[in-house]
């Protein structure tokens, strides 16, 4: 079997396994929620955060999840954060993230002065 028929077959195996666990994504691509949501991970993709097996879900305004892609065996690499983009009480001001964070206006109001 060739790879892209085997990946075609798990592709349909996810899809039919989110509409059994009710994973499918309810919120309209040009939906300015799911919209926000694309451009946060692409702007972590952009700032080296890597999840090659792993896919993020709007189920609806309120409920994201995360699935796997692929199948996970012991010791890969499922997500990978570069240590600057780690909020921690002592970077939370300076830190890549915080950009984000501060650009989105809904989170804005609830980012602690520090």
């Amino acid at each position: 079997m060739s790879k892209d028929k085997g990946n075609a077959g798990l592709q349909a195996q996810i899809r039919k396994l989110e509409a059994e666990q009710g994973y499918e994504t309810a919120v309209a691509k040009n939906d300015p929620s799911r919209q926000k949501m694309n451009q946060y991970l692409d702007w972590l993709k952009g700032h080296g955060v890597e999840s090659p097996k792993l896919k993020v879900r709007m189920l609806d305004q309120r409920r994201t999840v995360v699935l796997a892609t692929k199948d996970i065996k012991a010791g890969d690499q499922v997500l990978f954060v570069p240590s600057d983009l780690i909020l921690l009480p002592e970077n939370a001001v300076d830190a890549p993230a915080n950009s984000w964070l501060l650009w989105n206006a809904k989170v804005a109001d609830k980012v602690p002065a520090v």
